[in-house]
């Protein structure tokens, strides 16, 4: 695998990533992840690991109800981040 098809799969899996997190969300929040779904569509591929970082900035200011309606978005947050840097960075 060259370098650029390991940045490609991590695009797509932070792609997936977030698409599994609009899903799990209220169908009046979802709205709520086209701004860091767009800024992903127009990452390069080498730099789409920096995301993480947004994406936890965005939830904990959108989806801190941690043990009510966000349990399930947090979960796939959490177990998504350490399959990924088990993955590409461990």
């Amino acid at each position: 695998m060259t370098e650029y098809e390991s940045y490609h799969d991590q695009k797509i899996f932070i792609g997936e990533t977030l698409i599994q997190i609009r899903e799990s969300l209220p169908d009046d929040e979802m709205p709520m992840m086209r701004s860091i779904m767009d800024t992903h569509l127009h990452m390069a591929p080498e730099i789409t690991m920096n995301i993480w970082e947004k994406l936890f900035q965005h939830m904990v200011v959108n989806f801190n109800d941690v043990e009510g309606r966000h349990y399930k978005t947090v979960e796939i947050y959490n177990a998504r981040y350490l399959e990924f840097k088990k993955r590409w960075y461990s």
